[in-house]
C-alpha cells in the first residue's frame, strides 16, 4: 500500500493566499448551472469543429422521426447498397442532460463505416427539462422502432 504523505505546507499556503486574494472560493454551483455549463461547453466544441481529417463522408445519413417528437439520424455505410446490415441504436453520452446527435456525428460516421453497421443515433429528451424516465422511454421507443422497421432498411 502506498504511504500517504501530508499535503505540502508551502503549496497549502500558496492556495490559501490565492483564495484570499480572489475573495475566496467560488460559491458552489447548482445542478441547473452545471447542466448549463456542460451544454455550453459541448455547443462551443461542436461550433469550433470545422472538419475531421479522414472522416468517411461517403456514409449516407437521413434524418428520421421515429416517434412523435423523437428524432434520430440514420447512418448507412458507403458500401451498404443491397446488403442486409445489423442496426445499432446509439444513445449519445452526456449523462442524460447534455449532448446531441450532431456532437457525435463524426464518431457515428466512423463507427458505421468501420463496423459495417446501420446506426440510428437518437436525439433523446434531456433532463432537467424532461424528467426521468423520459430519456429511458425514448431509448426503449428507439429500440422498438428499429426492430419494427428493420426489414424496410435491409
Amino acid at each position: 500500500m502506498t504511504e500517504r504523505k501530508p499535503f505540502d505546507p508551502a503549496m497549502r499556503r500558496l492556495l490559501h493566499e490565492q483564495a484570499a486574494a480572489s475573495g475566496g472560493p467560488p460559491p458552489p454551483m447548482t445542478n441547473e448551472e452545471r447542466v448549463h455549463m456542460a451544454r455550453d461547453f459541448m455547443v462551443r466544441a461542436l461550433e469550433s469543429r470545422t472538419s475531421v481529417p479522414g472522416l468517411p463522408n461517403e456514409v449516407k445519413t437521413r434524418e428520421m422521426e421515429i416517434a412523435p417528437g423523437l428524432g434520430a439520424r440514420l447512418y448507412l455505410p458507403s458500401d451498404s447498397a443491397g446488403k442486409s446490415l445489423p442496426v445499432l441504436v446509439y444513445l449519445h453520452g452526456g449523462g442524460w442532460v447534455a449532448g446531441s446527435v450532431a456532437m457525435l456525428d463524426p464518431f457515428c460516421r466512423l463507427l458505421s463505416e468501420q463496423a459495417g453497421v446501420m446506426i440510428a443515433s437518437v436525439e433523446y429528451r434531456l433532463a432537467p427539462g424532461h424528467r426521468y424516465p423520459a430519456a429511458a422511454e425514448d431509448a426503449i421507443a428507439a429500440a422498438r422502432w428499429a426492430a419494427e422497421h428493420a426489414e424496410e432498411w435491409g
